[in-house]
């Protein structure tokens, strides 16, 4: 069997996310039908992770095993002519079979579009989590520094019984960037996981920090608790995107002398995590 790896951009709304669910369109549902139609046999995609419903992808990573030689780019060329509009590949490639999408990754960035509603755009309706509250820059960005680092996310996991949550609820995240970008607030994470609504459970919490309803303190004791319940409600998935699946090649590993480790592609965490330290439990 040949491995080909593929990556991806889709519009979330138009899907009940990545994963095949009973009832309704999912992305790998549609991916599969039509590898099936064109390679005339069953074919099952691996994605590197689920996306929600209404969650978009900008680089989303998967890979399928075939028994047939394929023309990677007559192939790529066939599904962008047989899937929905909604559904891009942008690549596809022949790898070695020790290459999995989901286990091979070592981390993934995600970005959460907020716009203001003075400054919204009809057509950008289900592309960005819209308010009319203002939108206090310098607070979000010594909220976000709680989240810096290593820490048990179990407050911000949904299904937190199950799964991830159960078994590897601790996760890193390296890289945490809120900037303006008229008209959008763009709010950037990478980690090296995240756990099920982990991101829109987080956003959520900045939005609360971002209209008084919690301190910097709060979020720092909710963290701790490890409770979901403690929380606030996630943000809406429709402002969410799947930016990027990384994963460490071969030569990125020896330039960086086989440490498996995304701080290593990440040089700005440890001055980061500095800063995270001194604003804990720190009113804005």
């Amino acid at each position: 069997m040949k491995r080909y790896k593929m990556t991806l951009s889709y519009f979330g709304k138009d899907f009940s996310g990545w994963q095949i669910q009973p009832d309704s369109l999912s992305v790998q549902q549609m991916l599969q039908e039509k590898l099936t139609l064109l390679l005339k046999e069953e074919i099952k995609a691996v994605g590197a992770g689920r996306t929600d419903s209404s969650v978009h992808a900008l680089e989303q990573t998967a890979h399928f095993d075939t028994s047939k030689e394929i023309n990677t780019d007559q192939i790529k060329c066939s599904l962008n002519a047989l899937l929905s509009p909604s559904i891009r590949i942008l690549s596809l490639e022949e790898t070695d079979n020790s290459f999995h999408a989901r286990y091979s990754a070592r981390g993934k960035t995600y970005r959460y579009l907020i716009c203001n509603k003075e400054k919204y755009f009809p057509f950008l309706q289900n592309l960005c989590y819209l308010t009319h509250k203002k939108i206090d820059l310098e607070k979000l960005k010594k909220a976000a520094l709680i989240f810096l680092g290593t820490h048990n996310f179990l407050s911000f996991s949904n299904k937190a019984s199950v799964g991830c949550a159960k078994n590897k609820p601790t996760k890193t995240i390296y890289s945490f960037e809120i900037i303006k970008k008229d008209p959008f607030y763009i709010i950037e994470i990478t980690g090296d996981g995240f756990l099920y609504k982990m991101v829109r459970n987080i956003v959520g919490a900045l939005l609360s920090v971002n209209d008084n309803k919690l301190t910097i303190c709060d979020i720092r004791n909710i963290l701790m608790q490890k409770d979901r319940t403690k929380a606030p409600a996630p943000a809406e998935a429709f402002g969410l995107y799947l930016v990027k699946v990384h994963y460490l090649e071969e030569e990125v590993l020896k330039k960086k002398n086989d440490k498996s480790s995304l701080e290593n592609l990440f040089p700005s965490f440890s001055r980061l995590s500095k800063q995270a330290e001194q604003v804990c439990c720190k009113e804005p």
